[in-house]
């Protein structure tokens, strides 16, 4: 039985540190093809924050880091496509993106 698709959560993964996010490249992408699916949802998610920000992400990225990501992610799928090793590409890019802190639970409570 396969588990129902979660929503793709970039800025989840923008809170994880490094060791966390190879972590979870390893985990969940096995192949070429699972790699292309993900950064293609990482475009589109980014691609969405640059033309409809949300109010609560919209301080978390600048336009020129959601830019430069974007630009990133797309180079991404160039190097898959020209048969790089999915698990090098993946890595290099995920390390490159910045790291955001997420409101802790109290912080949220709070306001």
């Amino acid at each position: 039985v396969k588990k129902p698709a979660k929503e793709f959560d970039l800025f989840r993964i923008l809170t994880l540190s490094n060791g966390q996010r190879l972590a979870y490249l390893q985990k969940t992408i096995t192949g070429n093809e699972e790699a292309v699916v993900f950064l293609t949802k990482i475009l589109a998610s980014l691609e969405n924050e640059l033309t409809h920000p949300s109010s609560s992400r919209s301080s978390v990225l600048t336009l020129s880091e959601i830019a430069s990501l974007i630009k990133k992610t797309g180079n991404a799928i160039n190097y898959l496509d020209v048969n790089v090793n999915y698990k090098l590409v993946l890595d290099v890019l995920l390390l490159g993106f910045p790291h955001i802190t997420s409101p802790s639970e109290d912080q949220i409570k709070a306001s």
